[in-house]
């Protein structure tokens, strides 16, 4: 063998080990990062997804309301009808059809079908912290299972007492079924920037709730900043986590009044597919998520490099 050619043949060698050692850093690299997701659009195997960042002047606010209860389909559900909203429901499924103060299958699907939207909030309404693994991947499941057999396919995640959100440990698992989740911590959420899609914070609304604190929250929504307000029990309010009827109904007309926009979860963000056009490799961005294309119903998080 010439001098030339044992030359060729090191300079070939030693390119394909550097190819190779790159692409086990970046690879090995990716697990590693955050959870947090860039404005610009995230791709899945099968799906793009994006958040549906507000235009300039629009003040868009999300109402959620905890735990599947009765009354806020006999009597917040009138209200929001009246104003013309739509609202995010996110469901025990346990709890359905087991216990009266709950709602039953049937008005969960009718919420469903008149364009509300439906989220998980577990199977059994437990803590996710100081769970094992198999215990929170079985809440998440069975729940999904359940939605999933009555024509409900629920992308959103609601933490049973805000618990877990910006655990990584339970996000892990999260992810491995819902896209987004959402949390407990007060304040706003700016979609053009990044942000964690599993801890997605959030505004509770109580009985004790002035209309002052009310508008101090809302007032926060501004273009690309959205607000997400939760509630519990729409009732007489002798449960501190209740809202009454009357207040819920000044709330929402000041909301209809001051020309805020009202999205559901769901609506905050898009979900296309993109299975026939997307290539096959991606360039590694730590801020893409990735669709899991063996189970269309289950989300996790890869990267693949482009050499």
């Amino acid at each position: 063998m010439s001098e030339n050619v044992v030359h060729v043949t090191c300079r070939s060698l030693v390119a394909v080990v550097l190819i190779a050692l790159v692409s086990v850093a970046f690879l090995a690299y990716a697990p590693l990062q955050s959870s947090m997701v860039s404005p610009k659009m995230a791709i899945y195997t099968d799906y793009v997804y994006h958040p549906n960042v507000p235009q300039e002047g629009e003040r868009v606010v999300s109402i959620i309301f905890d735990d599947g209860w009765l009354t806020p389909y006999t009597d917040a559900l009138p209200i929001l009808d009246k104003y013309g909203f739509k609202a995010t429901f996110a469901v025990v499924t346990s709890y359905i059809e087991s216990y009266r103060a709950y709602m039953d299958w049937d008005q969960v699907v009718a919420l469903y079908n008149q364009g509300h939207d439906i989220a998980s909030h577990s199977a059994n309404h437990i803590n996710m912290t100081g769970q094992t693994p198999a215990v929170i991947a079985d809440q998440l499941a069975q729940s999904k299972e359940a939605l999933l057999s009555h024509g409900i396919n629920a992308p959103i995640f609601v933490y049973p007492f805000g618990q877990g959100a910006g655990n990584p440990d339970v996000e892990q698992i999260v992810q491995q079924h819902y896209l987004v989740a959402r949390g407990i911590q007060i304040g706003s959420l700016d979609l053009s920037k990044p942000f964690n899609p599993l801890a997605l914070p959030a505004n509770e609304v109580e009985n004790s709730t002035s209309i002052e604190l009310f508008k101090n929250y809302v007032e926060q929504a501004s273009g690309s900043t959205v607000v997400i307000l939760f509630y519990h029990q729409i009732t007489d309010g002798s449960v501190f986590t209740s809202t009454t009827p009357e207040n819920f109904d000044a709330q929402m007309q000041y909301l209809h009044d001051n020309n805020f926009t009202v999205r559901t979860l769901k609506q905050l963000f898009t979900i296309t597919e993109s299975s026939s056009t997307a290539p096959s490799l991606f360039i590694l961005d730590t801020n893409v998520v990735y669709l899991n294309s063996k189970n269309p119903n289950f989300y996790t998080k890869k990267a693949e490099l482009i050499l």
